[in-house]
């Protein structure tokens, strides 16, 4: 009796204190869902955790993909000259908002929502979200960052409820 209720305590133990195996496999993160977040937070300290955690998996991420396409940056953007917010997208994004913005200026398209211009590019994000989950199998760095990230994503929304 006593050995079947320590084998149960070690397998409860090990599936309560090891997240990797349920994140991994059932929830791994998007890179989508990290560059195109928004979330606005008003707790500075945690935004510069969720700050550092992201420049660290886009670090990874941008130096084991094999396209200059997916390399992802990020800086400081405004929509009305006065709030500030980190924006993060990858090159191909990047530059085909510019095009687009360009061609708008000089009356020869609509200019397009940055949702439309995503639409457009869908499959190419999907490509970047696979070449991410495939990142997250055979690096652990990346994996733990991404754990970490995803905790205290989950933590806001928990102490927002």
């Amino acid at each position: 009796m006593k050995k079947q209720i320590f084998t149960f305590w070690a397998l409860f133990t090990v599936l309560v204190s090891s997240p990797q195996a349920d994140t991994a496999s059932n929830e791994s993160l998007k890179l989508s869902d990290i560059w195109m977040s928004g979330d606005a937070l008003f707790d500075s300290i945690l935004q510069g955790q969720i700050e550092f955690l992201e420049n660290e998996l886009f670090l990874i991420f941008n130096s084991k993909n094999n396209s200059d396409d997916f390399d992802i940056s990020c800086g400081k953007e405004t929509q009305n000259g006065s709030y500030f917010f980190r924006a993060c997208e990858p090159a191909f994004l990047s530059l085909a908002r510019q095009r687009n913005s360009s061609e708008w200026r000089a009356g020869r398209e609509a200019l397009l929502t940055t949702e439309s211009i995503r639409e457009i590019f869908r499959s190419k994000l999907e490509g970047m979200d696979s070449v991410f989950s495939k990142l997250l199998l055979e690096d652990k760095k990346a994996l733990e960052l991404s754990e970490r990230l995803m905790s205290l994503r989950q933590n806001i929304k928990t102490n927002r409820n």
